[in-house]
């Protein structure tokens, strides 16, 4: 019999956490969710993100993402478990942003390997409440409006789009859902 590995095991307890929060037979993926990274990293570019942050008050849980922009257009870009994550079973992306500046303009977009990009940006705040300065939203947006349903992906980004040479923004319950509702 062989034994499991630190990395195996602590590899299922991830995705067993991920894949938590499936009542009613209504598919979630849990990219980040009370704490917990459930993809391997982040490719994200002039920021720099603290999966361990309790400053933004989380939405949930004891942690939130706190996203630190270090030059204009900078994101936050999670990327999938062997490069590749397939939307078949899932209709939507929802995720909570809390921004720290007024008039926060942002922007959502999918790439497949080789930074090859798949379907069309997105404004988030289209697809929720207006940004409020200091206040947590949620935004539900269909995938078949980004052009990645039903398809495999292998990563995407929260950018911010202000221009601004710092910002601050917070991200929390970060998941792929199949219905509109509250996971």
């Amino acid at each position: 019999m062989k034994s499991w590995s630190w990395r195996a095991t602590a590899f299922a307890m991830v995705v067993c956490s991920a894949m938590a929060g499936n009542s009613g037979g209504s598919a979630t993926f849990w990219v980040y969710h009370d704490g917990v990274f459930a993809w391997p990293g982040d490719y994200s570019f002039v920021a720099v993100p603290d999966y361990r942050d309790k400053s933004g008050a989380p939405l949930s849980g004891k942690y939130d993402v706190k996203v630190t922009v270090t030059s204009p257009w900078g994101g936050w870009q999670p990327f999938a478990t062997n490069w590749v994550f397939d939307t078949t079973p899932y209709n939507y992306l929802r995720f909570a942003l809390k921004p720290t500046v007024a008039n926060q303009t942002a922007q959502v977009y999918f790439m497949l390997v080789g930074d090859k990009p798949v379907g069309k940006g997105v404004d988030p705040f289209k697809y929720g409440p207006a940004p409020v300065a200091g206040q947590w939203n949620v935004y539900t947006i269909p995938l078949a409006d980004i052009g990645v349903a039903k398809t495999k992906i292998y990563k995407f980004a929260i950018q911010d789009q202000t221009g601004l040479a710092s910002n601050v923004f917070y991200v929390d319950d970060v998941a792929f859902v199949a219905d509109a509702g509250q996971p």
